[in-house]
This record gives C-alpha cells, structure tokens and sequence, in this order.
C-alpha cells in the first residue's frame, strides 16, 4: 500500500487505482466461527423445521427473551441510532434483539435474503461497504389497515454483532471554510482537464476535503460537457457517437474523489454528488441515443454512491427531506437517463419516509408526495401514508399546497396518467397500486372549501381541473364553487379559471343559479374579448346543457352572435356542433349559421379533424340532431331537412335500468289501459337514430293488434308532422301517448330540473303531435314492490292525458 503522506491527490489516486470486486452469487459468512475462505453458508438459510420461505415473528408480550435469527435471514435496519439498531445481525446462535420500530410498523413476516446490493450490479452480487457491512435484500410482509403489503427492504450485514464497525480512518484533515473556498476558487478559474490535474498534482491529499472533491468534480462535469471540448478528441475522455469511454486518469481521480465524499457526514453534500453524477451523465449522452453508465467502471463508483445513500437511508440517518430528495434524485437517475436499477432499489426507500413519518407536516408533506410515482412496489404503502396525513393537517394547508398536491396527481408522469401502463400490479383490495381514493381527494376538497376566501384563482384552476380530470365531486367543492363565483365574478381576471369551472359544472350537472349567472356577468363584461375559441366554447355550453336561461340573456346572446361570427373558422368543428345544439336546448335557433354549418367545407373538416371514428359517428348524430330539431321547431324560417337520411345498420345506447323498469310498467299498463296497445323500447321511425328519438313505451289507442299496423301507423303520424307546417285536422292524431322513464342521469344534480337535452327530447315529442308523461325511476322504483301503489302512481301520472283510461 502506497503510504500518503505528503503524497499529492494526482499520485495517490493514480498508485491506487480503481478496483473492480466480482463475488459470487452466495454470499460469504463473515462470522469467526467460519473459515475465511471456502464457508459456502447461503443467504437464502431458512430457520430449522421451517418450510415456507416466509418467516413467522412472534410479537407476543411475555417474550422475556428477544427471537433468535440464523444466519442468513436478516431484516431491514430503520432505525436512526445504534439504540434504535433493528435486527443485529450474529452468525451460529449469537442473538439479534428485534427494534421497537419493527415491532410498531406493522411487520407480519420477514422473507430470506439473498446476497444482492440492489444498484446496478446483478442481484447475485454482494457488496461490502466501506464501513466493512454488507447490502442484502429481503421482502416484509406489513399490514397497514386492512392491507396487506409485500414490500422489498434493505438488510444491512455486519461484521460484529457486539460491535459497530468503523470505517478506515479519513484520508484528509479538516480545514477552515477559507481555506476550502480558496481552493474552489482556484481551481474555477482552470478551463480544460488537464490544468485541474496540473493542480491536483500539488495538491496534498490529506487536504482534499469532502467539500472540495465535490467542487473539483463539478467543475471537471462542467468542462467534459463543453461541447467544442468533447469533439477535440483529448485523451481525457474518449467520446463515440455510441457511448464514452473513460481512460485510466479520469477514473482514478474520480474513484478517489467519490471515495473521500463518502466519507463525509453531510447527508446533503452526498446527494449532491449523486444529483451531479445524474447531470454529468446527461452531458455525456448528449448525441446518444444508448443508455450511459454502461460500462463496469463508471458503475463501480457510482455504485458506491448509491450505496453509501442506501445504508444511511436504512439506518434512520437521512432525514424526511432527505430521504424524499434521494427517492426523486434516483427516479429521475433511471427515467430520465436511463439507469437500470436491479430489482427494487427504489422502493426500499420507504423505510426511511415511514421512519420518519411523525416528521410529516403540512410544509413537506407535498414532497414526500411527490416521491410517490417513483416507487412501484412500495407506492401504495407511501400513499396511504400522505393520505392519513393529510387527513389530519388539512385544516393546515395551504390552497397553494392543495393546488400542487393536485398538479403531481394529474401531472404526465403521476399516478393518474401512469395507472393504465401498471394496471396488471393488483394490491389485496383490488385497487391499482397507484390509484387515487377518494379519501384524498375529499380532503383536498375540505381545504379548499376552508380557504376558498384567500385562493388565487391560478390555484384553483389547478384544483378544479384535477377534481375534472379524477370524476370528483362533492358538497365540499360545489359549496366553494358557489361561493367563490358569488363573491368574485366581476374580479376574475383569469378566463381559464371560468372556462374550467363551467366544465365542471357541466360534467357534474350543477345547476348552480349563483355560477351560471356569475358566468354570464363574465361574458357580458369582458364583450367575450379576452376568451379564445375553447375558452368561449366551454364557458357557453352549460347554459343550454343545464337547461338555464340567464337574466341578462339579451345582452349574452347578442355578444355569442357577434362571437361566432368573428371567429367561426378558428372553432373546432366538433365544438361548432355542441354550442349550436346547446342553443338549440334553449331554443335559441342558430339560423344564421345554418349556411356555415351544413357547407360542404364544415363536413369535410369534420372528418379530417376527428381520427377516432366512434367519436366521428357521435358528432354526426349530434349535427342529424340539430338538423332535425331545426325542421321540427323552426319549419317557418328552417328549410330542412338538410342532411340526408342514415341506412346505415347502427344500435344506440338504452340504460339498462330504463329497460327493466319499462318491462315492469308493461305488466301494470296491460291492467290499466285495456283500450290501448302496449310497445316497449320503441325507435321512432322516419326519425335520426338517437336515443332522443326513442320511446320507453308507447300507447296506441284504439287497439291495434298487429305489429306491423301499429309500425304503419307510427310512420305515417310522424311524416305527417315533418312534411306540413301545420297538419290538417284529418292528419292530427291525440292517440299516441309516449311514457318516458327518467333516471337521476336526466336531471340536475339536485333532481329538480331536467338537463337540456331530455327538455328538448320532450318538446319534440309533443311538437310531433305525441301526448308525453315522464315518471322518475326512483318513484317507479320504490313502487314496483307493491302493484297496487305501482297502478295508482301510473293512474295519477295518465289523469291529464284524455281517450287512454
């Protein structure tokens, strides 16, 4: 061994060299009992008389004595202090003494390790530690609630079971912060490689301090990812357009650099390297387009890192924030630069966020969130955690804290956006390990509603567009919307923030007097100057949809005119056809685009700009169904029917409940309407296929006893109304009586109105010439159990309707 004592940085690195370690895939037996050389014990020993890989551990309060583990079956380290110390590894009988985390924490079962360090070397291999332990892996068995978790942990082997190892002693004296500055000072000022090793080369070792070997080795990251540098060719770092190949200097040095940061107790300063390591990797990937760290010497001081942030983490060293930095440090090392991790290395970092779980407050609880979408194994076990944490802080936190909690769920690499690709990874309860309950999202809405008197409105866009996206809602929420829209809708400057609330209120049908007209105070302010197409589009569509007409209509219906005139070539067809329909709701006929809307050139942006074909045909439907409504309903001003007529073999969607509940009222109308024909789920011929045009029963009066007289009949009641303005007396008919079953869908969310498209439903069957009784499912529902309350409801619904009792 080279002796160091006046010797410079340069030279010792160099005499020293790198060294790459191959072991075996069985892990070695360090006890004094064995022989150093030739001990073959496995770290995949079960206990005496046990089958089952898994190991039982008994918790019971009259153990005087701590259980006694065999070699090779070890558990995961999570304590802070040698007090705090978990499983004390012994070998042939010595006693491990089991940690009052351990005993706490939920742990059913402990699973046999095996001899892998869990980075980048293959599972087979053990690594030893500078401190002289070594890395292993296991799996807990830990039950959370009513859960039950298989989670990776880390195991931490040592040499002694009586006492701590220490590592070899430093390699450099501690100095003054001046005098480190001076020799980061220094070495800022070189521009190439190899002045920094000129420097390094009169340098003594002993006083290259941890600080100063991670700005040596920022600085050399600095110049290597100099593109002019790297296209030199210089000897310093060899670069291909496949990969880069480092020369025996620059590993050395670097070897040497990392093994003194190592040693540091400056928890972040060794993230820090980690975090550099990731960036310098990034810079040397730059025109590749193959995964970096491919060779074994990058991996073998980069895998100490890592090793070193495993170990600290296991034994309870790094702190909550520390530990959420390193979680998002490594998740971004192997997505974002393509470092393949063996096994599960990152989720045995949980051990660490739950060991320092009373930590958790409404400050950093956003970012042990944020650590979520990088564990796949151990997700749900840190998701529970933020959520049980949130239930108890959420009169704490901040709407800016809410807001980012909501971006990260509905962010392209979170939880909601990667739950399809991990689908197939089921827990116990059948959830996917990354799906977001509605515990969760409850609390995020209580907080909202809390402080919805001091939220920006950027903030609550963010929260309203997440609770959109995850198909939430609940009073929480609809109370803040209220009373936000109330107080602030003449100082909203934000268009986004009332485009998004009007989806919302869209999607969840809340007929909401106090948003709407809120929205349309909006509209009528700004003279819709400030809002794009999609903005314009989504804030108007919840008028018509919910069926409402605002107090300033005149003003608002003007100003859309005007609007759409402006800008008719600038909407998406598809959003054309849904505003125009939802005017059409409200009976507001959109005349003067009829031209515009059924040209050629509208129909053929139609089809070029909508790739998905079911999504085309339900446009489609929808412009048929302005068509028709128009023809019905405007006849005096409408030429139409403008469109042809579809023979293309189609089905439409009936709600299942609609087609129980109308067998059932079949059975009651036979007794009741004896003059009538009865016909169930009847299509309206001479009509576009649409659930609009469709009826639940139908009641012919007189009695036609053939199927295809009554078909007949329909046909030509219906074509009598679309071909005259105003049928002659000897072409009307009172006769036919159409029963419509709405279920809560059809209404409001407080079931007092009906949604736009049911009221024009309505109206066009009236307009031709049907008698309409619509009855609530809930009502059929709670009276189908009893016929004679069945058959008295109906009687009391047909009272008004004449010829058919």
């Amino acid at each position: 061994m080279v002796s160091q004592g006046n010797m410079s940085f340069m030279k010792m690195a160099l005499s020293c060299g790198p060294k790459l370690v191959h072991l075996s895939s069985i892990a070695k037996c360090t006890c004094r009992n064995c022989a150093s050389v030739g001990c073959t014990h496995s770290s995949r020993r079960s206990f005496p008389n046990v089958q089952s890989s898994l190991v039982s551990i008994s918790y019971a309060s009259n153990f005087r004595t701590p259980p006694i583990i065999p070699c090779g079956i070890t558990s995961a380290k999570a304590s802070s202090s040698a007090n705090r110390s978990g499983l004390r590894l012994s070998s042939h009988g010595v006693r491990r003494h089991m940690s009052s985390w351990l005993r706490s924490s939920g742990v059913l079962f402990i699973k046999g390790t095996n001899g892998g360090d869990g980075t980048g070397y293959p599972s087979g291999n053990s690594r030893r530690s500078r401190t002289g332990k070594k890395l292993g892996e296991t799996s807990i068995l830990r039950q959370d609630g009513h859960n039950f978790e298989e989670v990776p942990a880390a195991v931490i082997r040592s040499n002694s079971s009586d006492k701590p190892t220490k590592g070899p002693p430093r390699s450099y004296v501690d100095l003054e912060p001046t005098e480190e500055a001076a020799y980061i000072e220094g070495f800022s000022n070189y521009h190439t490689p190899q002045e920094v090793l000129k420097m390094l080369d009169t340098i003594p070792s002993q006083e290259v301090t941890p600080f100063v070997s991670f700005s040596i080795l920022k600085k050399l990251f600095e110049l290597e990812s100099n593109f002019g540098f790297r296209n030199e060719g210089r000897s310093w770092l060899n670069a291909t357009d496949s990969s880069s190949t480092e020369t025996f200097a620059r590993l050395a040095i670097v070897t040497q650099l990392i093994d003194t940061i190592t040693t540091t107790e400056n928890n972040s300063l060794l993230l820090d390297t980690v975090d550099l390591l990731r960036m310098g990797s990034q810079s040397d990937n730059v025109t590749s387009s193959q995964p970096v760290y491919e060779t074994e010497n990058q991996l073998e001081y980069k895998n100490k890192l890592l090793q070193e942030v495993l170990i600290r983490v296991t034994e309870g060293k790094l702190e909550l924030q520390e530990v959420c930095k390193a979680v998002i440090i490594l998740g971004k090392l192997e997505n974002d630069n393509g470092f393949f991790f063996n096994g599960d290395f990152i989720d045995k970092f949980w051990v660490g966020i739950l060991d320092r779980s009373d930590d958790i407050n409404s400050e950093n609880v956003v970012n042990v969130l944020r650590t979520v979408k990088y564990f796949k194994k151990s997700s749900r076990l840190v998701l529970n955690l933020v959520e049980r944490k949130l239930m108890s802080l959420w009169w704490k936190m901040s709407t800016e804290s809410v807001a980012e909690i909501c971006s990260i769920l509905i962010s392209d690499d979170g939880p909601v956006k990667q739950a399809a690709s991990i689908a197939s990874e089921k827990t116990t309860h059948g959830m996917t390990s990354w799906q977001v309950t509605n515990r969760l999202l409850m609390t995020l809405s209580k907080c909202t509603n809390l402080n919805i008197h001091k939220v920006s409105e950027k903030d609550l866009s963010q929260i309203v567009k997440t609770f959109y996206l995850l198909n939430f809602c609940d009073s929480a929420i609809e109370q803040a919307l209220s009373k936000y829209m109330k107080a602030k809708c003449l100082k909203i400057t934000d268009p986004q923030l009332v485009s998004n609330i009007m989806d919302f209120v869209r999607k969840f049908r809340l007929r909401f007097p106090s948003i709407l007209e809120a929205a349309s105070q909006f509209v009528v302010k700004s003279n819709a100057s400030f809002l794009s197409p999609p903005q314009f589009a989504s804030i108007l569509r919840p008028f018509g949809e919910l069926d409402f007409q605002p107090t300033d209509g005149p003003k608002l219906w003007e100003i859309v005119e005007n609007y759409l005139s402006e800008k008719f070539i600038q909407f998406p067809p598809k959003d054309v056809i849904s505003l125009l329909l939802s005017f059409v709701y409200l009976m507001k006929y959109p005349v003067n685009f009829v031209d515009k809307t059924f040209s050629p050139y509208f129909l053929d942006r139609l089809h070029t700009s909508e790739p998905n074909f079911t999504h085309l045909q339900q446009h489609r439907s929808n412009l048929k169904l302005l068509d028709t409504a128009m023809t019905v309903e405007c006849k005096n001003k409408y030429g139409g029917p403008l469109l042809p007529k579809d023979f293309t073999s189609r089905t439409i969607f009936i709600d299942g409940r609609i087609l129980r509940m109308s067998n059932v009222l079949k059975e009651a109308f036979l007794s009741i309407c004896t003059k009538s024909s009865i016909d169930c789920n009847v299509i309206l011929p001479s009509l576009p296929l649409n659930p609009v045009f469709s009826a639940d029963i139908i009641l012919t009066t007189p009695r036609l006893e053939s199927e295809t007289d009554r078909h007949n009949f329909l046909r030509n009641h219906i074509n009598s109304y679309l071909l005259y303005a105003s049928p002659p007396p000897s072409l009307k008919h009172t006769d036919l009586t159409v029963i419509l079953v709405n279920i809560p869908e059809h209404f409001s969310s407080d079931a007092k109105y009906l949604i736009g498209i049911q009221s024009l439903r309505k109206r066009l069957l009236k307009s031709l010439g049907f008698n309409v009784v619509s009855m609530r499912y809930q009502e059929l529902n709670v009276a189908k159990g009893d016929f004679n309350m069945l058959t008295e409801y109906i009687e009391r619904k047909l009272a008004d309707v004449p010829n058919i009792l």
